[in-house]
């Protein structure tokens, strides 16, 4: 019997958001994030896109974007990932048009074309534009709000079952200012290379009063953008020798991750259709509680 895992939460369905990218060329190889999401919606029929950060693709000629295998309306966590192999510069990625905003997207649906016509059927979970914080939810949003982020940081992640790895933090800048006049914002979190790529997400408890008291609403999730990068301070260490104590310099990281905003992410989306001719028919209205925005992200290939 194979393992039975039910999606049926908010934070289940976003194991299965994401793939896992392993890149390769003349420079050696490389691992990153990617995740899916939806571009537009016409009827029952779904544009999905694929992104990513620029840096994950440069320097590197070909990757392999990794899926999990579905089983129906289940995932088939028994059997290998399904691998879809592309070139990586330029391909089919577009990157977002400011040299400085590191995103870039794909459209997905010529590989899942592919992938169906060799009855090689991916299982995921996709972001709808919905997800991302209208104006009312944005201004809600505290400065150090919990956020979770999914991934696979130093390529790691379930082999037995290809499922990334999620790992949580907190904002440490304000949401709502550019950090340093830029589409980001910084997250109080342990980021690591190959965690690039990884979808952010926070959780809004809404509030009211009832009577004399507050009350406390219902979650509603909220996709808040891609991590990219995480600072790093040099530090001094010493190598202890008989006759002498030389110094080395070493990396270290601080654990604060740099995070583009979903609305880098939605222009790049717009950049991509533009060049390949799509047309967005956006899913405009905000979801109204967790299970709304996982009915609506309910959708495998």
């Amino acid at each position: 019997m194979g393992t039975s895992f039910a999606v049926n939460s908010f934070n289940r369905q976003l194991l299965f958001c994401t793939v896992r990218i392993e890149t390769r060329g003349v420079r050696g190889r490389g691992s990153g994030t990617g995740f899916i999401y939806t571009a537009s919606q016409e009827g029952n029929a779904f544009t999905f896109v694929l992104v990513t950060n620029k840096h994950v693709l440069e320097g590197f000629e070909r990757c392999t974007i990794f899926f999990i295998q579905g089983d129906g309306e289940e995932p088939d966590l028994d059997t290998p990932a399904i691998g879809y192999d592309i070139p990586c510069n330029p391909g089919p990625w577009v990157g977002h048009s400011d040299k400085d905003i590191d995103v870039a997207v794909m459209p997905l649906g010529p590989a899942l074309a592919e992938l169906a016509s060799d009855d090689r059927r991916p299982f995921f979970r996709t972001i709808p534009p919905s997800a991302c914080p209208p104006k009312e939810a944005l201004e809600n949003l505290d400065v150090a709000e919990p956020v979770t982020f999914v991934g696979y940081p130093n390529n790691l992640y379930d082999a037995a079952h290809n499922t990334p790895i999620l790992r949580q933090g907190t904002t440490a800048t304000p949401i709502q200012l550019n950090w340093n006049g830029t589409l980001q914002f910084l997250i109080d979190a342990s980021v690591f290379p190959g965690s690039s790529g990884s979808p952010v997400f926070t959780t809004l408890r809404t509030s009211y009063f009832s009577g004399n008291s507050v009350q406390l609403g219902a979650n509603t999730p909220y996709f808040l953008g891609i991590v990219a990068a995480v600072y790093q301070r040099q530090a001094t260490g010493e190598i202890i020798t008989a006759a002498n104590r030389p110094q080395v310099l070493y990396n270290d990281l601080i654990n604060l991750g740099i995070v583009y905003k979903w609305t880098a992410i939605e222009e790049a989306v717009d950049q991509m259709c533009a060049k390949y001719g799509l047309t967005r028919t956006r899913l405009d209205e905000a979801p109204e509680s967790a299970a709304q925005m996982a009915e609506e992200t309910a959708v495998s290939g």
